[in-house]
């Protein structure tokens, strides 16, 4: 029998470094890495991953031009997305 595991948002994670760890996704999973030196180190903690999913394309699609603007801020500073989960928020906020 399979266990299903429940990830935490990076958001949640109260060791996270803003300046010095970074979201890193690998296929459809997120880790946090550590950005020292010239080569990450990856964490071996997962966490849940920035993929979108339908559900997120229709909210997005329902807010308004404000909001847009708003959300289009707020993701482009969050440090909690992936490089690929701010470039596929930020292109369906176009």
């Amino acid at each position: 029998m399979k266990r299903l595991k429940i990830l935490m948002d990076a958001s949640q994670v109260s060791d996270f470094r803003i300046g010095i760890d970074k979201v890193v996704r690998r296929g459809d999973r997120c880790f946090i890495a550590a950005r020292e030196g010239a080569t990450a180190q990856y964490a071996k903690m997962e966490v849940r991953s920035d993929v979108l999913t339908d559900k997120h394309r229709e909210n997005f699609a329902k807010l308004t031009r404000e909001q847009k603007m708003h959300m289009r801020n707020a993701v482009q500073h969050s440090p909690f997305l992936s490089d690929e989960g701010r470039a596929e928020r930020l292109a369906l906020l176009q």
